[in-house]
């Protein structure tokens, strides 16, 4: 992994965040995803390393493949409690 990882946040208020990171780490690349349908394309663009995502539209829609299969990322950080949504 990057010394400067690239970042997503997922999640579908991902303003207050981004604010925060911007304020307190101005030389992180960060980006917001706000959709699940969005997820493993901007994945792919921006090649993440880093995902925090929340899961906020229900485990069904849920994109665990993008991040379980991607290829560059390292690492996934799960908001809120429980991470069954990942498993098989």
């Amino acid at each position: 992994m990057l010394a400067r990882p690239t970042i997503i946040l997922h999640t579908d208020k991902p303003a207050g965040a981004l604010a925060v990171l911007a304020e307190m780490h101005p030389d992180l690349d960060v980006h917001a995803c706000d959709t699940y349908a969005g997820l493993p394309a901007l994945i792919e663009q921006i090649s993440a390393e880093v995902v925090y995502s929340i899961r906020f539209d229900g485990t069904a829609r849920y994109p665990r493949q993008a991040l379980v299969e991607s290829p560059t990322v390292k690492w996934v950080s799960i908001g809120g409690s429980g991470t069954d949504h990942l498993g098989r």
